[in-house]
């Protein structure tokens, strides 16, 4: 029995079934009955899950009275499972779920007039972190600059990959995409609409759909991220993120935000850069980094065929891309690499899921000698080379 309590036009709910009394004050009592066998809450466990084309999620049911108890008459309960979307997966009604297609639906479970959800979604690659809630790193701003590589539509469909992604949480609606050119960035006209060499960038994203925002975290640093930010591009920083800017960060991600960090080689995003990209990264629970090196910087080397591509929905409809002079991303056990070299030795791109659990403090900078590769390719060259920025 659930018991209120009205005064005049308010309604209040008893605790400890005690009435708080006023002089000259008058109660109505009310009184709601409610069978304990009947369901008030469903909770589909569990909430969010990813499998593969063709791989299998049970889920569970946990069905709740109004006092919070939970029910185990499933025979009375009669529990039925349904599926949002059939064409991306099916489910029985021993609630076993089976990706079908790639893409993101509900999983339901209902009893009587109440009904409980959950989160399903089907990846075309096992081992690959799912969209959002995932940070991918690209060591060469040339593969989106006007002259080099959004020439090639490849790019530019990576472009489209990159923003227009199906994920999970509140940022999946979101059409914002914000661009970070503070904390001392390398190339900060990245940011600008007018000048340098990725205006053409910023104009393909508003053609798609979404609305462009420029900000520089070195004034307004990056916490409470308005909810409307779906993806967030970090162009070549040389000052560290502060700690509540990584929690942010984390908690950005883990509702289904994704981060995009923009490297380079040696020889223009420094020792300082490398410093700063490997520290972002290690905080934010990525094995990836930038151990240095110069690939795909000339002649045909800029051109990535098909093979040097994995798959990925980053890479979807892809069948090629346009690198130059990309510095190489080391990748951990966790991490997915997406673009490899002309000659599919070394990882120029790659992803990974984002650890969201906030952390207490940051990790001290730290360089590993042995994991940096300091070829030189502008020996014997022309310098500058066509296409590499040098102010």
């Amino acid at each position: 029995m659930d018991v209120g309590v009205v005064p005049s036009n308010q309604t209040k709910a008893l605790q400890d079934g005690i009435i708080p009394a006023v002089q000259g004050q008058n109660f109505r009592v009310a009184f709601r009955l409610e069978e304990k066998e009947c369901p008030a809450r469903i909770e589909v466990k569990p909430s969010e899950a990813t499998v593969v084309i063709g791989g299998e999620q049970r889920y569970e049911a946990i069905v709740y009275n109004f006092y919070g108890e939970v029910l185990t008459d499933f025979e009375f309960l009669a529990v039925k499972w349904s599926i949002a979307d059939g064409e991306i997966a099916s489910i029985d009604q021993d609630g076993l779920a089976i990706g079908k297609s790639f893409g993101s639906t509900q999983v339901k479970a209902k009893s009587f007039d109440v009904e409980g959800t959950a989160t399903l979604f089907v990846q075309e690659v096992e081992t690959a972190p799912r969209p959002g809630k995932d940070i991918i790193v690209f060591n060469d701003m040339n593969v989106f600059d006007n002259s080099i590589g959004l020439v090639n539509p490849n790019n530019r469909l990576l472009v489209r990959n990159l923003i227009n992604f199906e994920t999970i949480g509140p940022r999946a609606n979101g059409n914002s995409i914000w661009f970070d050119c503070g904390k001392d960035s390398r190339y900060p006209l990245a940011c600008s609409f007018t000048d340098g060499i990725h205006t053409e960038l910023k104009f393909l994203i508003q053609s798609l759909g979404f609305d462009l925002g420029i900000i520089d975290s070195s004034v307004n640093p990056l916490i409470d991220i308005p909810m409307d930010v779906k993806v967030l591009f970090l162009w070549l920083p040389r000052s560290p993120y502060l700690l509540n800017e990584i929690n942010s960060l984390k908690k950005f991600a883990e509702q289904g935000g994704r981060i995009v960090f923009i490297g380079e080689f040696n020889l223009f995003y420094e020792e300082i850069g490398f410093r700063v990209q490997n520290h972002f990264l290690e905080n934010m629970g990525s094995g990836m980094r930038n151990v240095g090196g110069n690939f795909a910087c000339f002649d045909i080397e800029r051109q990535i065929p098909l093979s040097s591509l994995r798959p990925h929905p980053i890479t979807r409809d892809m069948i090629g891309a346009t690198f130059a002079c990309a510095s190489k991303v080391l990748t951990g056990a966790n991490d997915y690499p997406l673009v490899y070299d002309p000659f599919n030795r070394e990882v120029l791109a790659s992803v990974a899921q984002i650890n969201t659990n906030p952390i207490s403090q940051l990790t001290q900078f730290r360089i590993d000698p042995n994991n940096r590769t300091n070829s030189n390719p502008f020996e014997n060259k022309q310098w500058p080379y066509p296409g590499v920025i040098t102010d």
